[in-house]
């Protein structure tokens, strides 16, 4: 068995929901023109998974994979798929010649989560066009 330890950072303040996470052997260097070649090992089991990563966390995982051999002209590497989306609208409306409203709002959410969080910011100024 391999035990393949990982850390996991979410920087923002909004959680994320992770989809999917899966190991597998790339080459290191892919010249142009060549065929790419992956071997995915299924992992045996995990320790600590989690399915949902809160905002300014930190999680770690390990996780048991089989024993193979790394070659090489390759390298052992993880993806991690986390759903989630962000939609902003922005206006600006002249109120006279030299006065323009600013107006945003950015709808945060995420996908395929049975607990649908949503996080909304909303934005209001005013820009005076001086020359």
């Amino acid at each position: 068995m391999f035990y393949v330890h990982t850390q996991t950072k979410n920087s923002s303040n909004m959680p994320f929901d992770t989809d999917f996470i899966k190991f597998k052997i790339v080459d290191k260097k892919v010249p142009k023109r060549t065929a790419i070649q992956e071997t995915v090992p299924d992992a045996v089991g995990s320790y600590n998974e989690v399915i949902e990563i809160a905002g300014k966390s930190t999680v770690r995982t390990v996780y048991a994979l089989p024993k193979f051999t790394i070659p090489d002209d390759k390298l052992l590497d993880k993806d991690c798929f986390i759903y989630g989306g962000a939609l902003t609208l922005e206006l600006e409306t002249y109120l006279t010649d030299r006065v323009v409203l600013l107006v945003n709002a950015r709808e945060r959410m995420l996908f395929g989560s049975d607990i649908g969080k949503f996080h909304t910011q909303v934005g209001m100024g005013l820009k005076f066009i001086i020359n």
